[in-house]
């Protein structure tokens, strides 16, 4: 008896460990599916900044093209990017702040992805809930019609029977 109960505690304890585990993949999943889309984003938005600042550094280009650069680089984001100047431009001050800069991006796209997988997830929620709720309705309209009108139950049932073709008709909508 004793060994029994062991085995089926190791059975029930490792049924539990396999559905956490499967569990925690599939969140692991879930994350780097997030992250991976929002990697994506962030690099859309950041390869007009970095071809920019590809030109701001270029000690062989003209002057004139860096000023340009620093420039458009300042109007990306004038909160983070906003002091970066010709002289500055290559220090570690500057790649602190394009450093942020991104951060501040990558944030930003994991939280719409976020917010993007939730409204769809609540999306398919509320038509599930419709969907139910239609389909039980359609189940009390025929239930109901059923009980004013025997016929309805007969040829749904086809025993005879008005309690039948009520079960009929109710495992035919469930």
């Amino acid at each position: 008896g004793f060994i029994l109960g062991a085995v089926a505690a190791i059975g029930a304890a490792y049924v539990m460990f396999s559905d956490e585990t499967e569990k925690a993949a599939t969140r692991q999943s879930i994350l780097n599916e997030t992250m991976e889309e929002a990697d994506g984003i962030v690099k859309k938005q950041t390869s007009n900044l970095f071809a920019l600042l590809k030109v701001a550094q270029d000690e062989t280009a003209s002057k004139e093209a860096r000023k340009n650069a620093i420039a458009e680089i300042n109007k990306i984001s004038p909160e983070y990017l906003g002091n970066l100047t010709l002289e500055n431009i290559r220090t570690m001050a500057a790649k602190n702040a394009i450093d942020q800069y991104v951060a501040s991006l990558r944030k930003k796209a994991e939280l719409e992805v976020i917010q993007s997988r939730q409204k769809k997830l609540i999306e398919k929620i509320d038509e599930k809930k419709n969907m139910s709720l239609e389909e039980e309705v359609r189940w009390y309209d025929y239930l109901a019609g059923a009980i004013k009108n025997p016929s309805i139950a007969l040829m749904a049932g086809g025993s005879g029977s008005i309690m039948a073709g009520q079960i009929n008709a109710a495992e035919r909508w469930s």
